[in-house]
């Protein structure tokens, strides 16, 4: 069967609620050792305003909401009344545009929609935004079933694209830089790896769409090196490895629950 058929339609929220590694935990057990894996797991994510825009157009982009359903606030000042309130009422909300942000969330919608190249990988997609489940294979203890949770932006045939806002230029100093600070390479081999798509000696294509959130929020489509993937690989694996160590009770991962707890269709 074609790769695909592990994929289900998911949004967002459900996909963030699912109790499974994913490969931003993995790329940050990569770093750190499992007992300080363990404890970063226990911190909340506070996001910001420029990570709450780029979920924004993230999902406005893709075709998963529209740019009109969206909903605007004016923007309080944080240090009154009223501005305490609409922090603590909006704490938690992504989905939602300052009203100082409407004219500039329009020009990079219309922005993505003409780039020529973000067309180019649009139109040859296969799916875009669908959530994905693999079970990995534990050899230490094969009653104990690991599951892993992925989502790629865009599938297509032969490819893998991503989407990401920059609040820069899409100068090529800048996306090398992002690319290394967010270790992009390792996200690129775990969704390589986990849709079937590639070995360690099978070269496929993973673009990334970046966006400037600075005038004129241009759109610029790069190939991520291939030789950065391949050293990623080493880092999934051995991330894998443990994280197999920690589901085996070696370590207890805070985040871990059994699959029985869910009534998904897993393949």
């Amino acid at each position: 069967n074609h790769p695909f058929n592990k994929y289900f339609s998911m949004p967002d929220p459900e996909y963030h609620a699912l109790p499974y590694v994913s490969q931003t935990k993995l790329k940050k057990l990569a770093q750190l050792e499992p007992a300080q894996w363990a404890e970063d797991c226990k911190i909340p994510f506070n996001g910001s305003d420029a990570t709450r825009l780029g979920s924004v157009m993230h999902l406005v982009n893709l075709n998963e909401v529209s740019l009109s359903d969206i909903k605007t606030f004016k923007k309080l000042d944080g240090r009154t009344k009223e501005g305490k309130e609409q922090a603590k009422e909006l704490e938690g909300t992504d989905l939602f545009l300052w009203e100082h942000e409407t004219d500039q969330a329009i020009a990079m919608a219309a922005n993505f929609k003409s780039s020529h190249n973000v067309k180019g990988i649009m139109d040859n997609s296969v799916m875009i935004e669908q959530a994905g489940v693999c079970e990995l294979y534990n050899e230490r203890n094969k009653d104990v079933k690991i599951y892993m949770k992925f989502k790629p932006d865009i599938v297509g045939t032969d490819f893998i694209a991503d989407y990401k806002t920059i609040g820069d230029y899409c100068t090529d100093d800048n996306l090398r830089s992002a690319i290394k600070r967010s270790d992009y390479a390792f996200q690129a081999a775990s969704y390589l790896i986990l849709d079937g798509m590639i070995t360690k000696s099978t070269k496929v294509n993973y673009y990334m769409i970046f966006q400037e959130t600075v005038k004129p929020y241009g759109c610029r489509v790069v190939i991520l090196d291939q030789n950065l993937i391949q050293k990623a690989f080493d880092r999934f694996d051995n991330a894998i490895k443990k994280y197999m160590k920690m589901s085996n009770g070696m370590i207890l991962d805070p985040n871990y629950k059994d699959v029985t707890e869910l009534t998904l269709p897993y393949y």
